[in-house]
């Protein structure tokens, strides 16, 4: 499982779609998306090809029938503030 913030702010969030590289090729799918309120942008989870699981990579997910830049990150998207005792 990989975190998927997407590269451009949509009005349609990516859930259940199929994610490809930059020349088309059907490599994952994203798994759940939504708007976050601490990043103030859209992000969303997804299982994609171990050879595109570095993080940086730019895929796109297929939206409507047109790509969604995204980037391959670290989750979680924002570092844990709390100790554990």
């Amino acid at each position: 499982t990989v975190g998927l913030p997407l590269l451009k702010i949509w009005h349609l969030y990516a859930k259940k779609r199929s994610m490809q590289t930059t020349a088309g090729q059907r490599i994952g799918e994203v798994t759940s998306g939504l708007l976050a309120p601490s990043l103030d942008k859209p992000i969303a989870m997804g299982y994609v090809d171990i050879a595109y699981a570095a993080f940086g990579t730019t895929l796109h997910a297929i939206v409507r029938g047109k790509p969604v830049p995204m980037v391959v990150s670290a989750m979680p998207f924002i570092p844990n503030r709390y100790v554990r005792s």
